[in-house]
């Protein structure tokens, strides 16, 4: 069955700078204060590959800026036009509703469709993208799904703590945020059918709290499914074709003067050429408790509010490995 493939995804992120660092030259004692930056994730979304808005084809994002008096994101896509010349797009993002703990998006049979886990609950619901004929795109409920308790079951599930959507393979990977099991739905093309439950994978290195999933797309069906332990800095590497059998794990460690990804958030991985700095494939894990540590109070007590991300080229985590799993920059083309 043809699915659809992601092509832009832009994470929105509330990003507050208290002022800016002064020049080297110019540095001061109280340095650390005046640099602290905080970043708190509200979630993020996905334009799936093909998606069309006010008929032009919405291509790859070249930028992102946002209008504090108008509150409207400006977004470029830019994709060397192969659709069409350079466009501008205006998008609203509405929050009222709550924070979302993740997204995934794909399109089936033309139409664009998307997956959204509850903040704070154990519900994914599935929407359906469209445009509403007046230069906006609106989302319809199409159903609601309730996440299995484990642990407790007949008991509201645990919120989810990343999604991914197999756009090729037709599957739904949900990780529950209490680190009990990765769950595995499969879907229809056209939304019709609700998602069924058809696996689920525990494993002593899920720990929580799941923070996210991403996957490593290769040649036909191959490649891994990869999930983040936010309670052991870790992550999981999984088949993506079959059972999803369990592989290894690793972290992502110092390096020189930048110091190990912590307390992960998430991740994001492409196996394409990205130029001469990562020429096989780049994965990017948000680093949770960065140093030099911000101490800010959360929940009663004292956290490192200071985080930020961290690129990794994929090579240097796939050789890690006894057996190096796959490294193909042109098994999987995202652009199509």
């Amino acid at each position: 069955m043809p699915f659809g493939r992601l092509f832009l995804t832009a994470s929105l992120i509330l990003l507050a700078l208290f002022s800016a660092a002064p020049p080297a030259q110019a540095q001061t004692p109280d340095l650390p204060q005046r640099r602290v930056v905080k970043i708190d994730i509200l979630g993020e979304a996905g334009f799936p590959a093909g998606a069309v808005f006010a008929g032009t084809c919405i291509g790859g994002l070249s930028g992102l800026a946002y209008d504090p008096d108008r509150q409207f994101y400006y977004a470029l896509s830019d994709d060397r036009s192969e659709h069409q010349p350079a466009r501008f797009y205006t998008l609203t993002i509405d929050l009222a509703g709550g924070a979302c703990a993740g997204l995934a998006a794909y399109i089936g049979s033309g139409k664009s469709y998307l997956f959204v886990s509850q903040g704070d609950g154990g519900r994914v619901a599935q929407l359906e993208l469209s445009d509403n004929g007046a230069g906006r795109v609106t989302a319809s409920l199409i159903r609601a799904l309730a996440l299995p308790n484990l642990n407790q079951p007949g008991e509201e599930a645990l919120p989810a703590g990343g999604l991914v959507v197999d756009r090729e393979l037709g599957f739904l990977y949900v990780a529950l945020a209490d680190g009990s099991a990765i769950l595995k739905y499969q879907f229809g093309p056209d939304g019709g059918e609700p998602p069924s439950l058809v696996g689920l994978f525990r494993h002593e290195r899920l720990r929580p709290n799941l923070e996210g999933l991403a996957l490593y797309y290769g040649p036909t069906g191959a490649g891994y499914l990869i999930a983040s332990s936010r309670g052991d800095s870790s992550y999981a590497l999984f088949e993506r074709a079959g059972d999803n059998a369990y592989l290894g794990s690793f972290a992502i460690a110092a390096n020189g003067p930048i110091d190990p990804a912590s307390a992960p958030g998430g991740a994001g991985l492409v196996n394409v050429n990205l130029g001469p700095t990562y020429p096989f494939g780049l994965m990017v894990v948000r680093d949770g408790a960065n140093d030099p540590a911000y101490l800010a109070a959360a929940g009663g007590k004292l956290q490192n509010s200071h985080t930020n991300f961290k690129f990794v080229p994929w090579p240097n985590i796939a050789n890690a490995f006894p057996q190096p799993p796959l490294i193909d920059p042109d098994g999987y083309n995202p652009r199509h």
